[in-house]
């Protein structure tokens, strides 16, 4: 019985490479977990970090909102 990854497992994933700036991994891993859990304004909120620091500046913003939006909800 394989042991399926959940959407805190690839955000850890994510911060964990985003930790050792491998962003594009780490920008993978999040859109994982955005996919798996919506409403992870942490996910959101990284993710447009990583995109900065991809140089991805007209992706920064919709997760950055999304996350705020999330957040008051």
């Amino acid at each position: 019985m394989a042991i399926q990854p959940d959407a805190k497992d690839y955000f850890n994933l994510g911060l964990a490479y985003s930790q050792i700036n491998q962003y594009r991994e780490a920008a993978n891993a999040l859109q994982e977990s955005i996919r798996l859990n919506p409403n992870n304004t942490q996910a959101y909120f990284l993710l447009g970090k990583n995109n900065v620091k991809l140089g991805l500046y007209f992706e920064v913003m919709d997760p950055l909102l999304k996350a705020l939006q999330k957040d008051q909800t």
